[in-house]
């Protein structure tokens, strides 16, 4: 959802920057939103590419209901991803803040 908000404000910045010169402010926000989609593709591989848990892990698991599970695997997951893309959203929120 928010890669999606972003991606909406950088094509609504690519629009206005073909009308008119760009400035500073549309570069400094554009390397940021930049910046924020390199870390989001980054962190997705990271997360992807992570290897299993280890057996005694998968026999706790099994012991659960599987839709506890799943809602657990998910979240740590979401998390995961949040945790390491929080640098370059933190900036970005900063710059539209400032800007």
């Amino acid at each position: 959802m928010l890669r999606i908000i972003f991606t909406l404000f950088f094509m609504t910045v690519t629009q206005w920057s073909t009308a008119k010169t760009p400035d500073s402010n549309h570069h400094y926000i554009t390397s940021k939103i930049a910046m924020y989609t390199q870390a989001f593709e980054r962190c997705k591989k990271t997360t992807e590419s992570r290897s299993f848990p280890n057996d005694a892990i998968i026999e706790k698991l099994k012991d659960l209901p599987q839709r506890d599970v799943e809602r657990f695997l998910m979240s740590k997951s979401i998390l995961v991803l949040h945790e390491c893309e929080k640098p370059e959203i933190t900036e970005l929120a900063y710059a539209i803040v400032i800007i």
